[in-house]
């Protein structure tokens, strides 16, 4: 009778390594340095302080700021998405009523 054995294991094959081997290199030690403790501090983009400071001024939406600044809602939408060109007039002026320091 023909019996059909299935060897599915693989064969591995060890490389010895001769006797006239130098010793492999042992690990470099890992030196525990202590890190100062990292001070977090918040940079908050322009846009970010003029939202913020449009809220807690009592300014719930851009067309109250801009009406309270007699300025276009865009001028502010701009400000505030980063997007577009904005008059630095205009933003010095956003930011001088919001009592906002831009440097």
């Amino acid at each position: 009778m023909d019996r059909h054995v299935d060897d599915t294991k693989p064969i591995v094959l060890k490389r010895l390594r001769p006797e006239s081997a130098r010793p492999r290199r042992p690990p470099v030690p890992t030196v525990c340095v202590e890190e100062e403790p990292k001070v977090e501090t918040t940079k908050l983009s322009v846009a970010q302080r003029v939202a913020q400071a449009r809220v807690a001024r009592g300014y719930k939406t851009r067309k109250e700021l801009a009406t309270a600044l007699s300025i276009s809602v865009d001028v502010i939408t701009c400000i505030e998405s980063q997007r577009g060109n904005v008059d630095k007039q205009k933003l010095n002026k956003v930011c001088q009523f919001l009592k906002i320091k831009t440097k």
